[in-house]
């Protein structure tokens, strides 16, 4: 059987990853999950979000997976330590990317945009302060940005109102601006127009090419990358409305790939 590349998000978020990995590994087939049932996770308790976030794994891992990418900030802080310990595959969210990413740039006020789940965890503040004691950092949980792309409003006035209010709400001025949602990179263009207007260049941080990074060296180290030339399929799977998951998903995936058909799992 050939086995697949496994992404998984709570709603339409992972298709961000799932372009930068795609882009990274061609070949590669992949399936991916939205639980747009259950979107948003991270208005809810990390035993939930653990326990949503492990019935997607063993829902792709019984279609056969050479790799999981937990394509989703709230679901790698409350469940990628049982996931990683269940199975003998890579398995990498996007916590650790994203501040890798952010410590690269040697960035020295970061507002970090994610969900009250994640920002209440603390978990990437931590870690940033262990890479840079020094730098400050300000979390900011935006829920209302997540139904934004949920609903389609990625490129919309009232996308770009609810982004700006969020963004309104910081106490520092910051050098970087860490997307610690999959979701949010469908609205950067607002955040870097909101500084813009303020006469400020951000460095805007998505965890998703730091991630295809090291799935991609993980899968070489391993010997399983694919080698054939031909392009790689993707099949599409949600817990919701497939023909919803369909539209939103082609705009938020632009010319990078096209979604034909979605399957309910």
């Amino acid at each position: 059987m050939n086995k697949k590349i496994g992404v998984f998000d709570s709603g339409l978020g992972g298709l961000t990853v799932l372009k930068e990995l795609y882009k990274a590994m061609p070949a590669e087939d992949f399936y991916i999950f939205g639980d747009t049932k259950n979107v948003p996770y991270g208005t809810r308790p990390g035993e939930e979000i653990e326990s949503l976030s492990y019935s997607a794994f063993k829902k792709l891992e019984n279609l056969g997976l050479k790799a999981f990418v937990i394509a989703c900030n709230t679901a790698t802080v409350y469940s990628l330590e049982k996931i990683s310990k269940s199975t003998d595959i890579p398995v990498v969210g996007v916590i650790e990317p994203g501040v890798m990413a952010a410590l690269e740039n040697d960035l020295e006020k970061v507002l970090v945009l994610a969900t009250e789940a994640t920002i209440r965890s603390g978990l990437i503040q931590k870690l940033l302060k262990a890479g840079k004691p020094s730098i400050e950092v300000e979390g900011i949980g935006a829920p209302k940005m997540v139904l934004a792309v949920e609903n389609g409003l990625g490129k919309s006035e009232e996308g770009r109102k609810i982004v700006y209010s969020y963004l309104d709400q910081a106490t520092i001025d910051p050098d970087g601006v860490m997307l610690s949602c999959t979701h949010f990179p469908v609205l950067q263009d607002f955040v870097v127009d909101y500084y813009k207007e303020k006469g400020k260049d951000i460095k805007i941080i998505d965890p998703a090419k730091k991630c295809a990074e090291i799935i991609k060296g993980e899968l070489a180290k391993e010997g399983m990358l694919t080698s054939e030339k031909d392009k790689g399929k993707v099949e599409f799977f949600t817990s919701g409305d497939t023909e919803s998951y369909k539209k939103i998903g082609n705009v938020i995936l632009g010319d990078t790939l096209t979604i034909d058909e979605v399957k309910n799992l």
